[in-house]
């Protein structure tokens, strides 16, 4: 066993459409959390999809750019091309045409995400799910009102001062 190569190959082949998901989805990561090694990883990508520029990977390159730049864009990328056009899928792979530009592009985007996470500004919040959302809806109004420790400490004192029978 070689202990410098992955145990299994993932997504050996993937589609257009899994590299563009594949692609938002690290960078919209990268970009949300801004930890320096999500964004060295980032670059990493970036860097090796250069020297070894395989059509699907350089597609994959062109989403990072999309979400950097567009984080809604990048969104319906990871959630599913339904609401993807056409039109948007041709953009995506003209750009990945231009890969000097994209290169320069991405790694300016990244230099910006370092320059944010450094100066101690806050990365935006995770954006939660519908799934999540409906849960906790649920749960909110199945679940007993929250105790009101301040009227119940006032009605244990006079119940206290109270005259007993």
């Amino acid at each position: 066993m070689d202990l410098g190569r992955p145990l299994v190959a993932h997504a050996q082949s993937p589609s257009a459409s899994q590299a563009f998901r594949y692609g938002a989805h690290r960078a919209l990561k990268a970009a949300r959390t801004g930890k320096a090694s999500r964004l060295d990883r980032l670059e990493s990508f970036v860097r090796f999809t250069v020297t070894d520029p395989h059509p699907t990977r350089v597609l994959a390159l062109a989403a990072v750019e999309a979400a950097l730049l567009d984080v809604a864009f990048g969104r319906r990328l990871v959630d599913g091309l339904k609401t993807i056009t056409g039109d948007d899928e041709s953009r995506l792979s003209d750009r990945a045409l231009q890969l000097d530009e994209l290169e320069r592009s991405v790694i300016t985007h990244i230099d910006g995400l370092r320059s944010r996470s450094t100066s101690g500004v806050q990365a935006p919040p995770a954006r939660v799910g519908l799934a999540a959302r409906v849960r906790d809806s649920v749960r909110r109004r199945l679940s007993p009102p929250p105790l009101d420790a301040q009227r119940l400490r006032e009605e244990f004192v006079a119940s206290l001062d109270a005259p007993s029978d």
